[in-house]
């Protein structure tokens, strides 16, 4: 969707057109600044084809056949954000235990969409008919940048995951559904080791580990 903007000009004497100027401030500092030209006739000008949620900067010339102004003042804008267009990608959800599993994915780009704030992820028990439970992931409180771990679940169970971003003006477009099955049974924890028995010639040792999850070895 193209953004648009109106900015009105003040009264200038004796001119004959105005040179407008406008540039996105997080373009590189040497590329050339767009301009348009505006009649003698008008004092305002509508600017469209802009991003959401983009800083620009404008400045305006009066030109006459004598030659050319110095630019006004700069003036700094920022257009309204809009709700992202698109749904984040590549969604991989990884049992980790019984209860949790790590849900990573490729958010959609913030220069076409606006600033994201974050991401909803959702997820919903599939032998039941309750509605997803989502949980927030604020992307300036994450250490590591689109993930999240959803805990609490049941054991041997599947479940439906969705992720979708946010930002000031809502929520955007879920991505589709991937289907995960938590585990039968918990990887082992570590075992505590302790020492027997020791000698010149040898040391016995002795662990024990927990009888919660079957161990093959």
């Amino acid at each position: 969707m193209d953004i648009s903007f109106q900015l009105v000009f003040n009264e200038y004497f004796s001119r004959q057109y105005y040179g407008m100027e406008n540039t996105n401030i997080i373009k590189a500092k040497d590329e050339p600044l767009e301009s348009v030209r505006v009649s003698a006739s008008e004092t305002k000008v509508t600017i469209t084809g802009l991003g959401p949620g983009t800083t620009y900067v404008f400045k305006v010339h009066a030109e006459n056949a004598l030659g050319r102004s110095g630019p006004s003042q700069d003036l700094t804008i920022t257009t309204e954000e809009e709700a992202p267009a698109n749904a984040p990608q590549d969604i991989r959800v990884i049992p980790l235990s019984s209860s949790t599993v790590k849900v990573t994915w490729k958010g959609p780009s913030p220069t076409a969409l606006g600033y994201l704030l974050g991401f909803y992820v959702g997820y919903r028990d599939l032998s039941s008919n309750d509605p997803y439970v989502y949980k927030t992931v604020d992307i300036s409180k994450q250490e590591r940048l689109n993930e999240a771990l959803i805990s609490n679940l049941r054991r041997n169970t599947k479940y439906a995951v969705t992720v979708q971003g946010y930002n000031s003006k809502g929520a955007g477009p879920a991505s589709k559904e991937v289907i995960v099955q938590t585990l039968q049974h918990d990887p082992p924890k570590s075992p505590v080791l302790k020492v027997i028995k020791t000698s010149e010639f040898s040391i016995e040792l002795q662990w024990t580990v927990s009888e919660i999850s079957p161990i093959t070895g």
